[in-house]
């Protein structure tokens, strides 16, 4: 069965330790997004690249990073940010054969973190959960994370959990302010399972993250929990694959500078269709997403085609889906654009 195309991040449950690569392997994105909601436009490109170098049988080491521009425009006004975003910094250990991985990780402040007064529309525009832009924040100053993760085979079902804790610094996020922004603590536990179900195949998972308490200089701030379930099933037809997706996100209320941040749901249902011809996949997908927070609500529609291009050492992911949908009462449109690109010897 061959893989479709759809995200990874929405496959690979964070739960289970992969085997090491034998080769340097090079994956790059380039992604385009942009949406108009009433009259304001929000657009981003962003050059994401990843590199992972196994070292050992048992220890690998991959940096990520990228280059990312933004700008919003309403009105006539325009709101820019572009630059290199942070990057991250991670080395994995196998502890016992493939089932227990140690991870440490840095978040290195290559990325902006202080946003100046101009600049601000943008990146709030970005930090929005609904719009899942692909860089919402650029820099988010020094951090590191240490977890441990066990992946176990129980009867059909391949199990794993996990989990992690992230400590990060302090950082000016306003240019020209001394205001000293330090984040909470982040605890994470993953849980996930797959297994075949007929001919086809199911993966489950669910990510929870806690937070400490966040200070704006003195004052205090509080950050809500954060809950994600994901589904995934695809399953052959002939020789072909149907593949469904759903997540969602749960963020609990809590409290900004500004007052009380309510409670978010956000649910993500997709579908795609794998066509295989000859080395090629042609793969027509739709999307359907929606939001609750308090009284506001939202969705939005993606219709979209992905393909995969493999070329010798290469292979090309070349994608692009439309939105539509609503917000709040007022009409959102868009379009989203991707270009995957993966290199292994």
């Amino acid at each position: 069965m061959r893989r479709l195309l759809m995200p990874a991040a929405l496959l690979a449950l964070g739960t289970f330790p992969a085997r090491a690569q034998d080769a340097t392997t090079f994956r790059a994105g380039p992604s385009f997004v942009s949406y108009k909601v009433g009259d304001a436009t929000t657009s981003q490109m962003v050059l994401p690249m990843v590199v992972a170098i196994p070292v050992s049988s048992r220890f690998s080491i991959d940096i990520a990073t990228a280059f990312a521009s933004t700008q919003f425009s309403q009105g006539g006004g325009t709101s820019s940010i572009s630059g290199l975003t942070d990057t991250q910094l991670r080395a994995n250990y196998a502890l016992n054969g493939d089932n227990l991985v140690l991870t440490l990780g840095f978040n290195i402040p290559t990325g902006k973190a202080a946003v100046s007064s101009d600049q601000v529309l943008a990146a709030q525009a970005i930090g929005i959960d609904f719009f899942t832009f692909p860089v919402p924040a650029y820099g988010t100053g020094l951090a590191g994370t240490v977890g441990l993760a066990y992946a176990a085979q129980a009867g059909d079902w391949e199990v794993g959990a996990g989990g992690s804790f992230r400590k990060a610094t302090s950082f000016e996020p306003a240019s020209g302010s001394t205001v000293q922004y330090t984040p909470g603590d982040e605890y994470r536990l993953r849980f996930g399972a797959a297994r075949a179900v007929g001919e086809g195949r199911l993966s489950l998972g669910v990510i929870f993250s806690a937070f400490g308490t966040p200070k704006y200089d003195t004052t205090t701030i509080s950050t809500g929990a954060r809950a994600i379930v994901q589904a995934v099933y695809s399953h052959p037809i002939g020789s072909n694959e149907i593949f469904v997706t759903l997540w969602n996100l749960y963020t609990g209320s809590g409290r900004l500078l500004a007052g009380p941040a309510e409670a978010s749901n956000i649910t993500n249902i997709g579908v795609a269709y794998g066509i295989h011809q000859g080395n090629l996949t042609w793969e027509p997908n739709v999307e359907g997403r929606f939001i609750s927070q308090g009284s506001a609500t939202g969705n939005l529609v993606f219709p979209g085609l992905r393909v995969r291009i493999p070329a010798a050492n290469w292979t090309i992911y070349p994608g692009a889906s439309a939105a539509f949908g609503s917000v709040v009462g007022q009409s959102v449109s868009g379009v989203r654009a991707t270009l995957g690109i993966q290199y292994v010897p």
